[in-house]
């Protein structure tokens, strides 16, 4: 998310749900989408790793969204990054975007 608003606002409405339902920490769920990105251009406007070439299109221009959801589907972070970047180098990445604050690890007996 590249306003702050728009993260604040769903920060907000994820602490919400958190009190309300529960947001199920024990359990996460990452996955990534690629798609095309016809205004992306590698040497055009823009933030540059935002798009690549997409290696299963044909080289087109393309981004990457990369989705962190807990055991509901209820969606905790997301980031976006050239197509042309493994999706396991960005599991750090959509980690650390979680708009919530992850609670301490408890030992269970």
């Amino acid at each position: 998310m590249e306003h702050g608003w728009s993260r604040a606002a769903w920060a907000i409405v994820l602490e919400e749900y958190d009190q309300a339902v529960g947001i199920n920490w024990a359990w996460q769920a990452a996955d990534a989408s690629m798609v095309k990105a016809p205004l992306g251009n590698k040497e055009g406007a823009g933030a540059p790793e935002a798009t690549g070439s997409n290696p299963t299109d044909r080289g087109t221009a393309g981004c990457q969204r990369t989705l962190l959801t807990d055991a509901k589907g209820i969606p905790l972070s997301v980031v976006r990054c050239g197509a042309n970047r493994h999706n396991s180098k960005m599991l750090m990445d959509v980690l650390d975007a979680v708009v919530v604050s992850i609670p301490a690890l408890v030992e269970q007996e």
